[in-house]
């Protein structure tokens, strides 16, 4: 720091604690350049983010002009204040990243699951007209089979019907299912096949 501002400095720290705008206008030009070549390469070399540290450091300065005067070492008070400034916004900016990037994630874990929801209703309504292409016969058996997860004995003792016949029947209605879903569905009838018995 030269003498003179030495000398001047002082007194326009005065001057602005009474509210006198061109020794505040002095003040900022004076720090000005140097600020911006210390913010800059902080800032990623943003020039709007360097901009918006100087203009907020010389903002709070102006707000709380009234302290001023009892200011020593005015230069490493002013450069603190624009370390910490930055400081807060490399953080905002940060925080705002990560904000954006787990709203993506979210929205892109939404519509996945909309996509697995509706392919879910598509298939199930296959397997289910498949079900209902049955015979009442063959359907009854293997509702009774796939549905409500009944024994071959316990289909056979509810209907009574012999236990050989239940088992033809679901035979039957399996075999037609599998081969209604894959002739109607996009996936592996071993797949779609996980539906039938929800």
């Amino acid at each position: 720091m030269d003498s003179c501002w030495e000398t001047e400095e002082p007194i326009l720290l005065r001057k602005v604690s009474e509210g006198d705008w061109d020794a505040y206008t002095r003040l900022f030009y004076h720090y000005l350049p140097g600020l911006t070549r210390y913010i800059f390469p902080f800032s990623g070399q943003s020039m709007q983010d360097t901009e918006e540290v100087i203009q907020e450091v010389f903002l709070k300065i102006w707000e709380k002009r009234e302290t001023l005067a009892s200011i020593r070492a005015f230069d490493r008070y002013v450069f603190r204040m624009a370390k910490n400034k930055l400081i807060n916004i490399l953080e905002k900016q940060r925080l705002d990243r990560n904000t954006r990037a787990q709203y993506a994630r979210a929205k892109e874990a939404a519509q996945a699951e909309t996509e697995t929801s509706l392919q879910y209703n598509e298939y199930q309504n296959t397997a289910h007209r498949g079900i209902a292409a049955l015979s009442p016969k063959l359907r009854e058996v293997f509702l009774l089979s796939t549905q409500e997860g009944l024994s071959l004995d316990e289909i056979s003792s509810g209907l009574r019907l012999p236990k050989e016949t239940v088992k033809k029947r679901l035979y039957t209605a399996t075999a037609f299912v599998k081969t209604y879903l894959r002739t109607h569905a996009h996936w592996p009838a071993l797949v779609l096949w996980a539906f039938l018995s929800r």
